[in-house]
């Protein structure tokens, strides 16, 4: 007798829909009854990922047993199985193999599985992208032939290619052929290889049309394409195949568009958009070298009359302030605009570059212009209709200072006129500054809509980025916490030392060493649903051990760790002071994967050096010559076994002039050379065939130890040096000489000698006034008992700052920080030093207030330091005796200084740093 109170199939159904991401839970319900097993099996087998078993790192050969056998026994054992699935996705997860190593062409059942799968309505190809010495991912021709014929079998409404290369247009040409229900096509980063142009003629013979395989719209039904996603290098070649009269797809029902804007394609493009009139959402990706100023022309300008129904738009662009400005192409284009526009949100992301030292101020002003006409624009009746402009500025800053931040101040004011319009109807404006700027004008959640926005709790898990177990737990949350706690978890990765293994039983594992673990965890996320952890890893600091400690030599797997990183910011390799890594003993796959992929990634802008021994300045000249887009250097303890500069002549007899001439000036803004490095290094960088431009540098800080000329030529180079920081260095407690006498014989100890300083001309002397731009001077100086004394030396160097020429002429020089290190004596010990240091201190007084006289001042007396707000004077204290002595010398210091006390900008303090 069948029970009354029985619930209908579908109520079972609905219920099982709601555990569509739950495989255990789904298998579970497939084996509690028959009435069960066709809803369970509907999400089990939906969507197939494959993503193959290619040769493992640790061992060779392919694996047997693949995810793509298993599924291919499935489907032959109980075909039935194969008209639930629905979207097929093929991944390549071994992103460290070249692309040869690709398990789609090498796996034979294959091409046999997608001819059982006939009922497929979405398809996947997502492959890595190439190296830096590889090519992107493409078939064989049997493996084409394939494929393409188990696709023409389907009725795909999806195709989705990324990272692929076709060998010619007509392969390009039959696998889109084969898709005759085609709604949505992705070509993520897929060329052709072959001529970037081709002529009427020459297109008409590809499309073939008296071949029985050619396109024909006589004999086949054109796709009706609803988006399509075209990032691609062969953009000029694509697109004409699109347009032509026998293409296999319909663009009028066309709505949604994605393309990259590249200057050789951008005809195309314009052309491209007028076949188009349904298009609703817009995204154009205009690359870094689009010349804005060479397309203003009627003709070149995007017209938006030929976009009717046009809802969203989105715009990624650069802006080179001084060099290319984008808002007269801006504005041409949306001037174009008619009355009856539909346009409701506008995005535009703008990657703003620091501007160099030569804009002017007017070249800035021009730049607010536009902005200010953007403004007017968008805020007349034409655009009434718009509910959203968001504005995002990615802007460079690499010198701490707060400049992104004002010029993001700057640009956000000349949008006065979509504030007010945001305050008194639908379209609301709110403004973050950051490191990445970004200005949004979105509407008022409606009643329904109470959902936080995401920059919320990104906000919130910023607050975190310290505490890494917090991180773990919001990383668990959900998916969309996932990518901020990422963000920070994955930020800067250090490298140490491997531990020497301390366990008592020999059958326990050792723990796997820490690049081991980092290597294991991007292999194991490469290809899963929540992505890899590769782009979130900014900073790289690779740590050398010493003795049995030593890694970076030895470990083989870390070329490869190196290759599969592709967003590093930041690069260190640094080993403990005393020992130094000798570039020659590395390994020629290491030093490969640095000079030929980590270094030479645009990402790179970031790069310190320490503890290293060159054999010349060849060997650091490669490495400063990948990096092209380095913003900072910094570099101590760097020695050279070979200081002479033979090696740098150009000359046809090393093959250096071929170099030459594709030679790339990088453009520093930080340099900083720490202690015991050699100044073979400064002639190198002033050398003819230095990669590195010191003109551009805004902040310099130098340890020196001797060879003052060499540093003053530095300094006088720097002609944009805002931010200065000299550093006396007295390491005379370690005999340097002996410690590399058996690799670099001939180093002098690094004990700075004023005498010296005094015996050279007054050319090779520091001079201020050939740093026009200097606002901050920092001079550190380690004072020690018996020494001689560097007040003469420091009044020497202040008093440069006055033009030789004009004495009166203000410099630019904003604060002077002087910080002390002084070793005290016992207290049964001479304690005068504490009082005789300073007695010439009165000197250095005149030298900043101008005059003597109490008085003078205030007759407007006119002298080189008036723009100084800031005298600071710091003492860093070491006793024997212990912590207590700072107030003790601040009593005893005797500082005669009344022209500063009098502005009230001298300070003065002492700190304890005994141990």
């Amino acid at each position: 007798m069948q029970p009354i109170d029985k619930l209908c199939a579908e109520l079972y159904d609905y219920i099982i829909d709601f555990l569509h991401d739950d495989d255990d839970a789904l298998r579970a319900c497939a084996l509690v009854c028959r009435a069960w097993l066709p809803s369970s099996r509907c999400h089990l087998f939906y969507h197939l990922k494959l993503s193959g078993s290619g040769p493992s790192p640790i061992s060779s050969g392919w694996a047997q047993n693949t995810a793509c056998r298993r599924i291919f026994a499935t489907i032959l054992s109980s075909p039935h199985l194969a008209s639930y699935v629905n979207e097929l996705s093929v991944q390549e997860l071994n992103v460290v193999r070249p692309s040869t190593y690709r398990w789609v062409s090498s796996e034979i059942t294959f091409p046999a599985l997608l001819n059982k799968l006939s009922n497929i309505r979405a398809l996947e190809f997502n492959f890595p992208p190439p190296g830096p010495e590889t090519i992107k991912t493409a078939w064989s021709t049997m493996t084409f032939r394939d494929i393409s014929e188990a696709m023409s079998s389907m009725s795909l409404e999806t195709l989705a290619l990324r990272q692929f290369s076709f060998s010619s247009l007509p392969d390009f040409v039959k696998i889109l052929d084969s898709c005759h229900h085609l709604k949505t096509l992705q070509l993520d980063h897929v060329d052709i290889a072959t001529a970037t142009h081709l002529s009427p003629s020459a297109l008409e013979h590809v499309l073939n049309l008296n071949s029985p395989d050619s396109i024909s719209h006589t004999s086949k039904t054109k796709a009706n394409l609803e988006t399509l996603i075209l990032r691609s290098n062969s953009s000029a070649l694509i697109i004409p195949v699109l347009l032509h009269t026998h293409s296999f797809l319909d663009l009028s029902s066309l709505q949604k568009l994605v393309m990259n804007v590249a200057p050789d394609s951008y005809s195309n493009i314009l052309e491209f958009l007028k076949f188009i009139p349904n298009l609703q959402h817009l995204e154009l990706d205009i690359e870094r070298d689009f010349d804005y100023d060479a397309h203003l022309e009627y003709k070149d300008t995007l017209d938006l009359t030929h976009l009717p129904a046009l809802r969203y738009l989105s715009l990624h662009t650069h802006i080179l302030l001084g060099r290319m400005e984008l808002l007269p192409w801006l504005l041409a284009m949306f001037s174009t605009t008619g009355s009856a526009n539909n346009l409701l949100d506008f995005s535009l992301t703008c990657t703003v570059d620091k501007p160099p030292p030569s804009v002017t101020v007017q070249a800035f002003d021009n730049v607010l212009v536009g902005w200010h006409d953007l403004d007017n624009l968008l805020t007349q009746p034409t655009f009434d209709a718009m509910r959203r402009f968001r504005l995002d500025f990615a802007l460079d800053k690499p010198i701490g200072d707060e400049t992104a931040k004002q010029m993001s101040q700057e640009f956000i004011k000349q949008l006065r006129n979509l504030q007010r319009k945001g305050s008194s109807s639908s379209l609301y404006l709110t403004a973050t500054v950051s490191v990445l700027l970004t200005m949004h004008l979105q509407p008022t959640p409606t009643p329904h809509e109470q959902r936080l926005p995401q920059e919320i709790f990104d906000s919130i898990i910023d607050y975190f980025h310290s505490n890494t177990e917090t991180l773990r737990v919001c990383a668990l949350v959900s998916s969309a916490w996932l990518a901020s706690a990422r963000k920070h978890l994955f930020s800067r990765i250090t490298l140490s030392p491997p531990k020497s293994a301390k366990t008592s039983f020999f059958f326990l594992r050792p723990t796997p060493s820490l690049w081991a673990q980092l290597f294991e965890c991007i292999w194991s996320n490469g290809g899963s649903r929540l992505g890899s952890v590769v782009p979130y890893i900014r900073e790289l600091h690779l740590h050398e051990g010493v003795i049995k400690r030593e890694w970076l030599a030895h470990e083989r797997a870390l070329p490869s760790l190196l290759r599969s990183l592709a967003n590093i910011r930041r690069l260190e390799i640094s080993r403990a002071a005393s020992v130094r890594i000798v570039w020659e003993h590395l390994r020629t796959s290491l030093k490969a994967a640095l000079e030929d992929h980590a270094l030479r990634l645009t990402s790179l802008t970031e790069l310190k050096l320490s503890s290293f021994l060159f054999d010349s300045l060849e060997d650091l000249g490669k490495i400063l010559r990948a990096c092209r887009y380095l913003r900072v250097l910094e570099v101590d303890h760097v020695m050279f076994t070979d200081e002479s500069l033979d090696r740098l002549v150009p000359g046809e007899e090393d093959g250096f002039a071929s170099e030459k001439a594709e030679k790339i000036i990088t453009s520093l803004d930080i340099l900083v050379i720490g202690p015991r490095t050699s100044t073979a290094f400064l002639v190198f960088l002033l050398h003819a065939t230095s990669p590195i431009a010191v003109g551009t540098i805004r902040k310099l800080s130098l340890s020196i130890s001797g060879s003052f000329s060499e540093f003053s030529r530095l300094l006088h180079a720097s002609t944009s040096v805002e931010h200065l920081e000299l550093t006396l260095m007295n390491d005379g407690k370690i005999p340097f000489k002996s410690e590399i006498r058996m690799v670099a014989d001939g180093c002098d100890l690094l004990i700075v000698d004023l005498q010296e300083y005094w015996t050279l001309p007054d050319s090779q002397h520091f001079n201020l006034s050939q740093v026009p731009h200097l606002r901050n001077l920092k001079i550190n100086i380690d004072v020690l008992q018996k020494m001689d004394d560097p007040l003469p030396w420091l009044g020497a160097l202040l008093s440069t700052g006055k033009h030789a020429s004009h004495p009166t002429r203000r410099n630019t020089v904003e604060t002077i920080y002087i910080a002390y290190s002084i070793y005290l004596p016992a207290p049964y010990m001479d304690r005068s030093m504490n009082t005789a240091i300073f007695d010439r201190w009165r000197e250095i007084d005149t030298i900043l207030c101008g005059v003597e006289s109490t008085h003078a001042e205030s007759e407007g007396h006119a002298h080189a330091y008036e723009t100084l707000k800031r005298v600071k004077l710091e003492f860093m204290l070491e006793n024997p005796i212990g912590f207590g002595v700072a107030p003790r010398f601040l009593k005893e210091l005797v500082l005669d200084s009344p022209g500063l006390e009098r502005r009230d900008v001298l300070r003065v303090n002492a700190f304890d740093t005994s141990k």
